[in-house]
């Protein structure tokens, strides 16, 4: 019988090594055991003693004493944990320490219903796991107890023993369609304010990454019952829980958002929802910013070998369902995001590539929002915007590999000068504060309007806030390219690190607002390009660019110069303008011949990188070549 049960025993430790343990991911590399980051950061002397909690998870967390925490790194174990744990067990000594294997699997059992060891399905990246540990604030010490870990050593059941190894699954990127998703289930699921808050603040407390992206769209979709929800979820909330979020990431992206909407709070409101409101605030504000000074909060933990290069990648936009397996990874908001493929160009190293999301299928789904008023002028634009978006990158594109500094979006945007991406930025800050907050501002990015330009571009200055909260002007390109983590390498260039290029890319994957920012931006351009373009001299008679090339095939060749080579547009086009003349073509005769050979003279001609290559892919779209087939000047 004894055998028999032996066998079961190990049938089953088999079954739930093969059904339960997620597939193999690149994030689960050797040296990512142990890939755990703790709350507090600031280790205290520890002490063998009586504890309070003899269970995990959170039931009791409001009421008991406040314990350690530990948060799931990609790549780690629960012994890996453990690992890292025998070092306090060790210096509370005596009684003598546990041993790593009975550590892991005390940690098991203490946390069973938490994670649960049935499933493990709640043992993701970012999961706040609440340890053995006990701080004494009032002694300045931890409370451990090794005879506990013991106990619960022993009552861990053998079939378990594959969860001590067991790596963690990473978290759901989140498109704009599933974060819609999430929310629309959350909403149905919590049928009134006070059990939206409950359950959304016991996602918030488990996995702050896991919850902060749904949650935002969950805020947009309650509109004004927003209020009134934050206002509950802060019923919840204890000081060292507001704390720990603040310290995350993801929780002090929820946490500020939170605050956002206690500052848009309606007006006369009753004392005691005043009341509610006040404490709450202020309950916030000593989190996020105790003493006045805003928390740094810390990403998920990544360690050398996760950061290496997965392999080769192409940097040419194409449509993708999902991120590409190689290039180079990060973690951001505690998700893996693609930052592209480290190369050399000229005297710059960093990553780059075009991106995966079609320009054409967001700009046709939202059309609406893009054009509200059905205005002919703005469809004609979109249409070309879209025609010519594998030439310079999607809605994701992103690159730090150049003077520009730092390229994004589906016009490569660059941010070493006012009037490119920088008011993009202030146009996505300015339509939707949220989403700016969690994406860029988080990580200590800001932008400001820069008024009083005579060149009519919109412009923007590039904002830094500094450790202290106050916010400071980067100007000189230097400063710019410094914040974004540049430096000069072994061989003498500047080099950029990989984790601007994935937060960038984060805000195009995640963020509608930030999509539909580009969008904005590239509309305007084609008022930049009459503007710089100015007349050009037409068999002896001045003529506005928009008047002389006005096929859609035409255009799209000018908005693809214009954002690659500006300054060159104008001369180009005059060139091409005396080759028409040159066949004793007259532009006021046959406009559209005239603008056709030019246009052939043009398109093979223009002063820009790979400008051949760049013509054909957009011939190979059919464009109209017809004089007045482009309606959008």
């Amino acid at each position: 019988m004894t055998s028999s049960l032996n066998s079961l025993g190990a049938f089953v430790t088999t079954i739930i090594s093969q059904v339960a343990a997620p597939p193999p991911n690149p994030w689960d590399t050797a040296d990512s055991t142990q890939n755990v980051m703790f709350y507090p950061e600031a280790i205290q002397p520890t002490t063998n003693g009586g504890l309070a909690h003899l269970t995990g998870g959170l039931e009791n967390d409001k009421t008991l004493q406040p314990r350690v925490s530990a948060i799931i790194g990609p790549g780690a174990t629960l012994r890996g944990l453990a690992t890292s744990l025998l070092g306090l067990f060790t210096a509370a000594a005596p009684p003598a320490a546990p041993t790593v294997d009975e550590l892991a699997r005390a940690l098991v059992v203490y946390n069973q219903h938490y994670l649960p060891a049935a499933t493990m399905e709640n043992y993701r990246v970012g999961l706040r796991i609440p340890l053995p540990i006990e701080r004494d604030a009032a002694n300045s010490r931890w409370v451990l107890n090794s005879a506990q870990i013991r106990t619960w050593s022993a009552a861990f059941d053998a079939t378990w023993a594959p969860l001590l190894d067991r790596r963690p699954g990473l978290l759901q990127l989140m498109d704009d369609a599933d974060r819609k998703t999430d929310a629309a289930a959350f909403l149905r699921d919590n049928a009134n304010t006070e059990d939206l808050a409950a359950a959304l603040y016991g996602r918030l407390i488990r996995n702050p990454y896991e919850v902060v992206l749904p949650a935002f769209e969950l805020f947009r979709q309650m509109g004004a019952d927003a209020f009134g929800v934050a206002l509950a979820l802060m019923d919840f909330v204890v000081v060292h829980q507001l704390e720990l979020l603040a310290t995350l990431t993801g929780g002090s992206g929820f946490l500020q958002r939170l605050a956002q909407i206690f500052n848009s709070a309606p007006t006369a409101l009753p004392a005691e929802v005043q009341q509610q409101l006040t404490r709450a605030s202020t309950l916030l504000a000593q989190a996020l910013r105790p003493g006045g000074v805003p928390v740094a909060p810390r990403e998920v933990p990544e360690t050398t070998q996760q950061l290496n290069d997965r392999g080769v990648i192409g940097e040419i936009a194409q449509v993708r369902a999902a991120e590409l397996a190689g290039g180079r990874h990060r973690m951001v908001l505690g998700r893996d995001v693609l930052a592209g493929r480290m190369d050399v160009y000229g005297n710059y190293r960093g990553p780059a590539y075009g991106g995966r999301l079609d320009t054409a299928a967001f700009i046709a789904a939202n059309s609406a929002a893009l054009n509200p008023d059905g205005d002919v002028q703005i469809d004609a634009r979109l249409d070309i915007i879209a025609s010519i978006a594998r030439n310079e990158g999607y809605l994701d594109g992103v690159r730090l590999r150049d003077a520009g500094l730092v390229s994004s979006g589906l016009h490569q945007w660059t941010l070493h000068v006012n009037n490119e991406l920088l008011p993009m930025l202030l146009s996505f800050k300015e339509q939707s504060p949220d989403d700016f907050m969690l994406f860029l501002r988080l990580y200590g990015l800001e932008v400001r309007d820069e008024p009083g330009n005579a060149t009519g571009d919109a412009q923007a200055i590039l904002q830094e806030v500094r450790a202290n909260g106050a916010v400071h002007d980067l100007i000189p390109v230097l400063n710019r390219s410094a914040f974004f983590g540049s430096f000069v390498n072994m061989d003498g260039r500047t080099e950029f690190p990989t984790l601007w290029a994935a937060r960038f890319r984060m805000a195009s994957l995640a963020s509608v607002p930030y999509k539909a920012a580009q969008c904005r931006m590239a509309l305007a351009r084609f008022d930049r390009i009459i503007r710089q373009v100015g007349n050009l001299a037409v068999n002896g008679i001045n003529r506005a660019v928009n008047e002389v090339f006005t096929s859609e095939h035409g255009v799209a060749l000018i908005l693809d110069h214009h954002i690659n080579a500006p300054g060159n547009v104008r001369g180009d086009l005059r060139a091409a303008i005396n080759h028409a003349q040159g066949l004793d073509l007259v532009f006021t005769v046959e406009p559209d011949a005239f603008e056709q050979a030019a246009i052939n003279h043009y398109q093979s001609n223009r002063n820009m990188v790979d400008s051949i290559t760049r013509a054909n892919r957009i011939a190979a779209v059919g464009l109209p070549r017809t004089h007045g087939s482009f309606t959008g000047w």
